[in-house]
This record gives structure tokens, sequence and C-alpha cells, in this order.
């Protein structure tokens, strides 16, 4: 990708950090233990899958990306299965179910929208086709990861309403603070322009 750093640093402190904001999305990291070595591991874990999803041809079948998301897409399905066996916690009621397709649809969309919103706010701009290229790459990458095709968007207008959607039935104080963040991030914007 040609927004080089800047893409790093999106990835780094607006999508992911601004996901493990949703505590339902984490929940799932700290039934399984996935963080008792760190956020910090966690996120070296992430930005690798994507490092490697998003090279050059490296979705074709047997490619270094396509494997990260098959061996991501299995290790969800035995993170699932084995919460729902060994955790007799898990409140399903309120949580949903771990790891499901709609909190995956929703991380789909920080890789995403909220991606390319965090590079425009960088100074990046993007012609159509490249946004469009984005869109097409993630949904590619979510249906690798078994989120069901009709949960991927294919363009900006349609993430937006999705998002919209899935933050409009979080608890009240995932919304003040998911409201806040993007505040912040708009004073933060103005500072740096």
């Amino acid at each position: 990708m040609r927004s080089n750093l800047d893409s790093l640093i999106s990835l780094r402190d607006y999508c992911l950090i601004g996901g493990y904001d949703y505590a339902y999305l984490n929940k799932p990291l700290i039934v399984t233990e996935a963080l008792k070595k760190g956020a910090v591991k966690r996120l070296s874990e992430t930005l690798d899958f994507w490092v490697n999803a998003t090279r050059y041809n490296a979705l074709e079948v047997h490619a270094k990306g396509y494997e990260f998301a098959i061996k991501t897409r299995l290790i969800h399905s035995y993170a699932r299965l084995s919460i729902k066996k060994h955790y007799k916690d898990w409140d399903t009621e309120n949580w949903g179910e771990p790891i499901n397709s709609w909190d995956m649809m929703a991380t789909y969309i920080g890789f995403s929208l909220v991606f390319l919103h965090s590079l425009q706010k960088l100074g990046n701009r993007f012609s159509v086709e490249e946004e469009q290229g984005i869109f097409h790459l993630w949904k590619y990458v979510g249906y690798l990861l078994g989120i069901p095709e009709q949960l991927l968007p294919d363009d900006k207008k349609q993430a937006t309403e999705y998002f919209y959607l899935w933050t409009s039935v979080q608890p009240l104080q995932i919304k003040i603070l998911f409201f806040w963040l993007i505040l912040c991030w708009m004073n933060l914007s103005k500072i740096l322009s």
C-alpha cells in the first residue's frame, strides 16, 4: 500500500486500539487468555496478519496471506467451540455467541472503512478505484475468515450503514466511548492539519 507508515499508524492507533474499546469484542480474547502475554503481543500478531494479507498476490491459494486467513479462521472456530464448552459463565444473551459473524463484520469494517477514514484524516487521498480495491480486498479476506457474504459490505456507503447498525446495538457505555473516540480523533486531525 502506498500510504506506508501512515498505514501502520492508522492500523495500530485507530483501527486496532479503537477495536479494543468494544468490551464484547474482547471477551473471547480474555476468556481464551489470548491477552495473557499482553496486548502488545496481540497487536503484533494482528499487525503480522494485516501485513501478510495485504501484500501483492498474498491471497493466492497457498500464499502466506491466504494461509494466515485460513489459520485465523480455524483459530476462531476452535476458540468459539472451546469457550462454549469450557467457559460456563459465557453470557450469550448479553454478549452473543463468542467470535460471532456480526462482531467479525465490525472488525472487517475496521480494516476497511475505519482504516480508510483514518488514512484520509492523515492526509492520504485515494481514487475511487483504490477505495473500491480496499473494500474488495477485505471482502475476500472476510470471506476466507468465514464471515457470511451478506455481512461483507461492497463499498463505503454500505460499510457505514452496517457499522452504524452494529454500533447502535452495543451497550450504552460502548456507544458513549465510540462517540468520544470519534470526537477525540476529529480534534486530533484538526491539530495535525
